[in-house]
């Protein structure tokens, strides 16, 4: 269950999104708000562009306000004027839920022109240099090193209504966290080849005519001392060519991650001297097929949420800490294969994986009868456990969708629920490793079933993404084989046909689809505290400094899910090399030959798949996602790979194109 919405839960849940969608759509507003007079700039508004929206250009140091709680001193703060609104009026503001002293490392960057603009003049994803030319229409500078961020650019091209498309600048690599960006747009036709116009606040100050002005006045100082002299410095001119620039600075990274390292550090704490309870509550034996034993039972970790229901919000003490509070038993899963059960005395004992489901499944995708999981265990002699990743398993749909149905502006809150599932995820660990092997459910043969010296992880899609994540919080993962994920949610949401109906019920959630796109933009802030994007530094400095860690990502070609550009934002993020025989070698990755430690292996399923879609916007379903991971190669790959001597190399001949499903 690796899609959204998709099997049997997720159906009931495109149910609920169709009804909710015409619900919302019969709450509707004025269609045609009355147009102000040029720079009649309403209270609360970016003057920079109020003209055409109040809240946009998005990120912008415009709503960062004093705040000296914070580690940069600022939080982010949007005024009534300037937080969008649904179709009832009623305002929808993301960030009060999880305050941010700056904007996400991974933010998508959102302008507005109300012209009919040319997309073809934009840098797409197959342009080598995407953002990385001062003639290019869209200018990314670090305000620091004065140094371009390579990034793409394009039209929101779902709405039909040409003068209603936001447009997006995704940056290709992670920006650094406590440093000021600068954006810039110039040259900018339209679909006639003809120059658009400049905002007009952002004209004034351009033009020298904004002081004394009501509201723009105020940012002259600012852009004469920090924005117009570095962009002089790049070689961008300052004349009529100069459309929209503006600046936003990117949040310190304790801001995105403290939440997590408490629970973590506490977690690890509580089990220092007493390792976690485990209760065995049902084994199963079979007597013919893949499946020799499947064992259930439950683990008991510290409960870091006010309840153990979908919905939950984080425990906090007086200072905002998260803190405590009892314990929540844990349900969880582990297969024992035949071939373990068959397995000689001096045959090498089996390896212990931990498995991370998809996008709102659970952890039965392990045990089900017809998993592929359990084919693949046996084939390769694995012991495999999981438990769900809370706050987005198949429990915690209805409670997502009712949020965002009936009071979007807390739609991010099951983030906090996801830092108990870490939490749950970092006791099965725990308990994998000190606890089972004694138990009679994992002993075969008067031996423990496994070999629990070492802990191996892996995840598809969102086990993908969220492994990671824990890969990097966990003490004792060195090998995660990661498939058809990514990192970055919104960096890929709006091209995934996994959240298509997410968007309708967005579109029928706000007149302006771009307030759609800003709140998508705008959901990072929440997603970064669970998102790898924040957790690779850890991936290769570890907390504890006793890790040694290692990647395997696997991707195919065309993937609707998890699309292409997600995967390969996350091997720029770990720093790892495609290798080389790869069917295609996505911009700013290097090639490295076979063997490797860490790699992107790109692989093809037989058909035609497109590697980029040009169009960002959510493609048909296809097999990619669901197909590659069943593909012998991919478990041979990963096979080799899950060894304490483990490397990366091909199980087909290179470039592993026209691969069959099995």
């Amino acid at each position: 269950m690796s899609s959204f919405p998709s099997a049997r839960p997720h159906r009931s849940a495109a149910a609920f999104f169709a009804a909710l969608a015409l619900l919302l759509t019969a709450c509707g507003g004025d269609s045609n708000p009355a147009t102000k007079e040029p720079f009649d700039v309403p209270e609360g508004c970016n003057p920079i562009a109020a003209d055409w929206h109040c809240t946009l250009p998005y990120p912008s140091d415009y709503f960062l306000v004093n705040d000296s709680d914070t580690a940069s001193g600022k939080r982010v703060e949007f005024s009534e004027a300037a937080r969008i609104k649904r179709m009832s009026g009623d305002a929808v503001d993301l960030f009060p839920i999880h305050p941010a002293d700056g904007y996400s490392p991974g933010t998508q960057i959102l302008a507005f022109f109300p012209h009919r603009l040319s997309g073809e003049q934009f840098d797409g994803f197959e342009a080598a240099d995407a953002g990385t030319k001062v003639e290019g229409a869209t200018l990314l500078l670090d305000a620091e090193s004065g140094e371009l961020v390579p990034h793409i650019a394009e039209l929101d091209t779902r709405p039909k209504n040409p003068l209603k498309r936001a447009l997006v600048l995704r940056p290709l690599v992670r920006l650094q966290n406590a440093h000021r960006y600068i954006v810039a747009i110039h040259g900018v036709v339209d679909e006639d080849g003809d120059a658009v116009p400049a905002a007009s606040g952002f004209a004034l100050l351009r033009d020298g005519d904004a002081e004394g002005k009501p509201g723009i006045g105020d940012l002259v100082s600012h852009y004469e001392d920090d924005i117009f002299p570095a962009l002089k410095d790049a070689g961008v001119a300052r004349d009529a060519s100069l459309q929209l620039a503006w600046d936003f600075t990117v949040r310190t990274a304790e801001d995105a991650t403290r939440d997590l390292e408490r629970i973590r550090a506490a977690v690890l704490a509580t089990y220092e001297d007493e390792p976690p309870t485990v209760k065995i509550t049902k084994t199963e034996e079979f007597e013919t097929g893949a499946l020799f034993r499947r064992v259930s039972g439950t683990i008991d970790v510290p409960l870091f949420v006010d309840s153990e229901e979908p919905g939950a919000r984080l425990l906090r003490d007086g200072d905002g800490n998260v803190k405590s509070d009892g314990t929540a038993k844990v349900p969880f899963v582990a297969i024992v294969p035949r071939s373990v059960a068959d397995a000689g005395v001096d045959d090498p004992p089996a390896r212990l994986v931990q498995y991370g489901h998809g996008i709102f499944g659970s952890r039965a995708e392990v045990s089900e009868d017809g998993s592929w999981i359990i084919q693949f265990a046996d084939t390769y002699k694995l012991v495999i456990m999981a438990v769900d990743w809370w706050g987005m398993s198949e429990a915690d749909v209805g409670d997502l969708l009712g949020t965002l149905g009936n009071d979007p502006s807390k739609t991010m809150a099951f983030t906090d629920r996801v830092h108990q599932g870490m939490a749950n995820q970092l006791a099965l660990g725990e308990a994998a490793m000190r606890v089972m092997p004694s138990l009679e459910a994992f002993t075969v043969n008067d031996a423990s079933a496994y070999d629990a010296s070492t802990l191996y992880f892996h995840g598809n899609s969102l086990g993908h993404i969220f492994g990671a994540t824990y890969t990097g919080l966990s003490p004792h993962v060195s090998r995660a084989a990661l498939g058809v994920g990514a990192a970055d949610f919104t960096h890929f949401m709006a091209r995934s046909n996994a959240f298509g109906q997410f968007f309708l019920v967005l579109d029928a959630m706000f007149e302006n689809p771009v307030d759609v796109q800003f709140f998508l933009a705008a959901a990072q802030n929440s997603f970064d505290r669970v998102d790898p994007l924040n957790y690779a530094p850890s991936v290769y400095d570890p907390y504890d400094g006793e890790v040694e860690r290692h990647f395997l990502l696997q991707m195919g070609v065309g993937d609707a899910t998890k699309p292409n550009i997600g995967t390969a934002y996350h091997a720029r993020l770990l720093g790892v090399p495609v290798l080389k025989g790869s069917v295609v070698v996505p911009p700013l990755l290097e090639e490295a030959d076979a063997p490797q430690d860490s790699a992107l292996a790109v692989y093809a399923l037989e058909g035609d798949y497109e590697y980029v879609v040009s169009d960002p916007s959510p493609p048909a379903a296809n097999e990619v996602h669901n197909g590659v991971r069943k593909t012998v190669p991919l478990q041979e790959q990963m096979d080799a790979f899950l060894r304490p001597d483990g490397e990366i190399r091909w199980f087909c001949d290179a470039p592993c194109d026209g691969l069959e499903l099995p």
